[in-house]
């Protein structure tokens, strides 16, 4: 029976450059990763920065907040019911 799967090539490749010049590829692509990550993490942080405001620090958000409180640990003067 016939193999499926090509037979096996081996190529020798004649390398001209010395360890150092190895090294030196190897560092270069290390340093591209990182600033690719830092790229990354600091665009993921302006993006996770620029979403919308919680409620409870927007201004009406704050009055209900206060008026709710009020009410909740019994002050005598309760603000004003001004929110819709």
């Amino acid at each position: 029976m016939p193999s499926v799967y090509p037979a096996k090539v081996q190529f020798e490749v004649q390398c001209s450059c010395n360890g150092l010049e190895v090294m030196y590829l190897e560092l270069s692509n290390n340093e591209n990763m990182k600033k690719c990550f830092v790229l990354f993490v600091s665009a993921l942080i302006l993006f996770a920065s620029c979403g919308p405001k919680p409620y409870y620090k927007t201004a009406q958000g704050k009055k209900k907040q206060k008026y709710y409180n009020a009410i909740q640990f019994g002050q005598k003067e309760r603000p004003k019911m001004d929110f819709k």
